[in-house]
């Protein structure tokens, strides 16, 4: 729990997607988003961070590369049921922050949350996106999915040559002093 993660600016490559499970109040924070890189170099059609099960985390200064991959989600907060369990110490979606961040060379989702694949709505709520730039996103900059998809808030985002900036078929969300181009 409660532990503060510091990420230099430098790139750093990854292959595989990185799993935060379970966590209680992580904070992940790079040095600047303009000189901190997550690049992705794996296959296409994955996600680069999945949180499931994480509460009271945070995001910040970091710039996310899809790599030149297609069909790419940047971040995922996805509570999968396989993991709620007492042993596996998982927890609902909230009370999370995303700050600083940036998503370039074309996601296809920057952000995505609410059930992934099961059908049984699990809940995330109180995720705060806040300074995120979000740069041509396929499908969309903020895709929310499941009925207890709650309370999204976005403050001061841009959402450049995104196919769409926040997609929600269910779920609630609140935007305010964004930019849509």
């Amino acid at each position: 729990g409660y532990a503060v993660v510091y990420i230099p600016a430098g790139i750093y490559k990854i292959t595989h997607t990185l799993i935060l499970r379970g966590k209680i109040g992580v904070k992940i924070v790079g040095e600047d988003p303009a000189k901190t890189i997550i690049l992705w170099q794996g296959p296409e059609k994955d996600t680069l961070l999945w949180a499931n099960g994480s509460a009271y985390f945070s995001l910040s200064r970091l710039t996310w590369d899809a790599g030149g991959r297609k069909n790419m989600e940047a971040i995922g907060l996805h509570w999968m049921s396989v993991w709620r369990s007492p042993e596996n110490n998982s927890s609902a979606s909230l009370n999370i922050e995303f700050v600083d961040l940036v998503f370039r060379d074309g996601f296809a989702i920057g952000i995505s949350g609410g059930t992934q694949d099961e059908g049984t709505n699990a809940n995330d709520s109180e995720i705060l996106i806040k300074r995120c730039v979000f740069n041509k996103c396929t499908r969309a900059g903020v895709a929310i999915r499941g009925y207890n998809a709650l309370d999204y808030w976005i403050w001061y985002c841009r959402f450049i040559q995104c196919n769409t900036g926040v997609e929600c078929n269910s779920g609630n969300y609140h935007i305010y002093h964004s930019y849509f181009k």
